[in-house]
Order: structure tokens, then sequence, then C-alpha cells
């Protein structure tokens, strides 16, 4: 009888050890995989990618800014969008065959959820869903992959999250119709504009709380690099890294400057971000003036982002 007890307090250990690797030992279940719902693992990007934000507001059309970077030898976009300009949306979406000729990919697509999307006024954060929602659904010649959106609840309102959060879970609707997965921005300091700073713990936080693979982080890492370790913001954020932005900065201000330009240390950046799972595209979010912006500069960008892969 002794033994047989014995068999069974084993096997119970042995199994509630088992429950315990699954479910970490943070409370929550490690996501190491980096789709989108729908993707396809052999087409999973974990190359270089250019947001096309680079060229935004600079008089570029879409058509111009595609062929300049893939004189460049870009094969992955993220592709920005335009508040207040649909049309700009659609231009993109119409060059999606275009895209797929010059064996390039859409791997992302960053949205421009307003900041009344966490307003207490519920109209207006009804609208900035409403708005969101056209260009999500605009841009469905590219999903799956992760939709961006800014985390806004920068309030000491505790309200304002509560709103913000409705918005994220009426998109969340959407995003799982259209094959897009919401990934959640983590945010600049700026003490000047915002009310305080929601850090990626929080964030991380956040996306957790809906339990689902529709929702996601975005980890920009000029953002995150001024008031965090870069390093303790990917383990923060441990497998549930759908995207990732990449800039440099001195640490001081949110800059968008080329990698190189600033104080960021990338390659311990990036084994930290390996190591919280992510394996998607290095993805270059750089602003630059568009008197230096030219296929040079953007193949100069590439080649120093395939030396760190």
């Amino acid at each position: 009888m002794t033994r047989c007890k014995t068999k069974i307090v084993l096997a119970l250990s042995l199994a509630l050890a088992c429950l315990f690797v699954l479910t970490g030992c943070c409370g929550h279940r490690r996501q190491s995989r980096q789709l989108c719902p729908g993707e396809n693992k052999k087409d999973k990007p974990d190359g270089i990618a250019i947001s096309t934000g680079i060229c935004t507001g600079k008089g570029f059309t879409p058509q111009q800014s595609l062929d300049m970077f893939a004189a460049a030898g870009y094969k992955y976009l993220d592709v920005y969008l335009e508040r207040d300009n649909l049309q700009y949306d659609r231009d993109w979406a119409s060059l999606a065959k275009r895209i797929t000729a010059l064996n390039m990919k859409v791997c992302a697509l960053h949205g421009q959820l307003s900041g009344d999307s966490a307003s207490l006024d519920e109209q207006k954060r009804k609208k900035a869903v409403k708005d969101e929602v056209a260009r999500m659904t605009t841009m469905t010649v590219y999903a799956p992959c992760p939709y961006v959106v800014h985390y806004f609840p920068r309030y000491n309102d505790p309200n304002r999250i509560h709103a913000f959060r409705q918005c994220i879970e009426e998109l969340m609707v959407h995003a799982k119709a259209l094959r897009f997965t919401l990934a959640v921005e983590t945010v600049p300091y700026k003490p000047k504009i915002d009310e305080r700073y929601a850090d990626s713990m929080e964030v991380a936080d956040f996306v957790r709380s809906f339990h689902s693979d529709y929702v996601r982080v975005c980890i920009d890492l000029n953002h995150s690099n001024i008031k965090e370790d870069l390093a303790h913001v990917a383990k923060n954020c441990d497998g549930i890294i759908a995207h990732i932005h990449v800039s440099d900065n001195h640490g001081l201000e949110e800059e968008h400057l080329p990698p190189g330009k600033g104080i960021i240390d990338f390659p311990r950046a990036f084994k930290a971000l390996r190591k919280a799972g992510y394996t998607g595209p290095l993805n270059l979010e750089v602003n630059c003036p568009v008197e230096r912006l030219n296929v040079e500069m953007l193949t100069k960008m590439r080649l120093w982002a395939e030396k760190m892969q």
C-alpha cells in the first residue's frame, strides 16, 4: 500500500511539473511562435524589412517609394498608412500584384489609430474605431500579418485605460475576421506631452489580458530605449512579440535615426529579442531628410541590417 501511494505521489508531482513548464513561471503560456493566425510557417519573413513611413510626407507616391525600395534590395515592407488619407492607403493596396511581381512581401501594416481611442467622449472613441476599421478593411489584400497600433492610455485617469481597452476589443473582432493580428506598440517617453509613462510591462500585461493570438506586442527599440533597458523590454514581452521597429537615438528622446547614428547596442538588443522568441523580420523604421533619401542610403541600411542577423 505504501509503495502504491508513493507511485501516485510521484506521478502527481511529475504531472504538476509538466504543467508548470507549459504555463510558465509567470502564469502565462509562452508563445514563442511569431506568426499571425492563418499565416503559413514556410512563408514567415525572417529577413530585412523597410517601413514605407520613411517616404511619408516627402512627395513620393506609393509607386515611387516601392520602386526605390526594390532598387535598394529590400524583400519585405512594413506599409505605413496615412491618417485622414484613405486614398493613399488604397494606392498601396492597389500595388499588391506589383509587389509580388518584384518578389517582395508586405510583412506588416502600421495603422493610424488615433489618440481618441482613449477618449472619455464615446462618440470620439467610436469614430477612432470606425476609421481604423476602414483602413484595416482597405488593406486586407496583405493579410495575414501584424497590424500595428499605438498604446494611448498614457493618462492618470484609469477610465482612459478602460476606454482604450474597449477600442482594442472592438478592433480585435474585425482583425480576426480580416486575418490581421493587432500589434500594440511600446511607447516613447514624452513627459512634456503624456501625463505618465506606460512602460513595456504595462503594455505586455495589457496584451496578455486578452488571452488571444490576435493581440500581440510590437517593440519599438527607439521608443523603449529612452526609459528602459531593451533586454528587459524583450524579457517583459517574452513570447508575445509579433513585430519590431528598428531605429536609433541618443537615449534622451524619440529620434528614429538610422542605426549606428545613436547609442543603442543593437547586437545585445537583437540577442534578447531572439531569446524572447522573436524570429520575424528586422524592420527599419527610420526618419530621413528628403535630400538624403535615395537608393544608396537605403542600401547601406539594408547591408547594416543583414550583418546584424
